[in-house]
């Protein structure tokens, strides 16, 4: 049986991949954006650059989420 406390942190998981999910596509779009730019004016050098930044946005944007569930 679910609690209220259990329906309210469903829905906000249920936004939270909806909208991670649109997070991640807008960022997608940017980093596909960044690989014309050069590296002078906010580009990335390598993919490895590109992934590496990808991971500490998803790892804040996971921190934040959870942050805010507790």
């Amino acid at each position: 049986m679910f609690t209220a406390s259990k329906l309210i942190s469903a829905g906000r998981l249920q936004y939270f991949s909806r909208h991670s999910k649109r997070v991640s596509s807008a960022l997608g779009r940017f980093l596909a954006s960044s690989k014309q730019l050069s590296p002078e004016k906010g580009g990335f050098h390598s993919f490895e650059e590109r992934q590496a930044f990808q991971r500490q946005i998803e790892r804040g944007r996971a921190a934040s989420f959870l942050h805010g569930s507790l």
